[in-house]
């Protein structure tokens, strides 16, 4: 089952990165593009959850974090995070230790 993981956070992987290199799109046109392919890596996170993959939670976790590397990408996060807070994933502590340790947003937290 964990390839289908990880297959799955290769592809959306891919399109952030498309995302990331269409610089001349519209600013509503990257925030909700992010904010979508964001929200797939979250739900693709508790889907995990339920079936034990402990190390991919922390893989996708980790690749969730890096990718917020601006207010706009923390304001995603902060709009798409529940599911992870639901699910016992994240609580305010370890968001916070995310953000600190791993977010580019970290120099200014």
């Amino acid at each position: 089952m964990s390839d289908y993981f990880y297959l799955n956070l290769e592809l959306l992987s891919k399109e952030l990165d498309d995302l990331y290199a269409k610089e001349h799109l519209h600013e509503n046109n990257y925030y909700f593009k992010s904010k979508e392919i964001k929200t797939r890596i979250i739900h693709l996170i508790v889907e995990a959850e339920n079936f034990g993959e402990i190390e991919f939670i922390d893989k996708a976790l980790l690749f969730l974090f890096e990718n917020t590397g601006c207010h706009e990408d923390l304001k995603i996060l902060n709009e798409i995070n529940n599911p992870l807070f639901e699910a016992k994933i994240l609580n305010g502590e370890s968001l916070d230790k995310y953000l600190a340790e791993y977010s580019p947003l970290s120099r200014w937290l």
